[in-house]
């Protein structure tokens, strides 16, 4: 998509746990990434590591937790360092968290 843009356009990877269920499936990840570049990869929350953070780091790669849905998850997702975190708990927008 963003060749059509002239790279314009910020794109992003949704990766879900599956990719990361095997030392393969964690290759096969990483090698996409490598090949499509985008600028964020949204990552099933349950699948973060701080292995992948520190890689996604080192790559300028943002990283993003989806469907985080409460307050200890979302605060043990920013202590491990991503980017931005995604919920569909509207009533988090509205507590203090961190």
């Amino acid at each position: 998509i963003k060749y059509f843009f002239k790279s314009k356009i910020k794109t992003a990877l949704l990766l879900g746990k599956n990719n990361f269920n095997t030392k393969i499936q964690l290759i096969k990840s990483k090698l996409m990434i490598e090949i499509l570049k985008p600028e964020y990869i949204h990552l099933e929350h349950t699948s973060i590591t701080n292995q992948i953070i520190r890689w996604a780091n080192k790559k300028t790669i943002l990283v993003n937790a989806y469907t985080v849905n409460n307050p200890q998850d979302i605060n043990k997702y920013i202590d491990m360092g991503v980017d931005g975190i995604i919920t569909d708990n509207h009533s988090l927008y509205t507590q203090n968290i961190k």
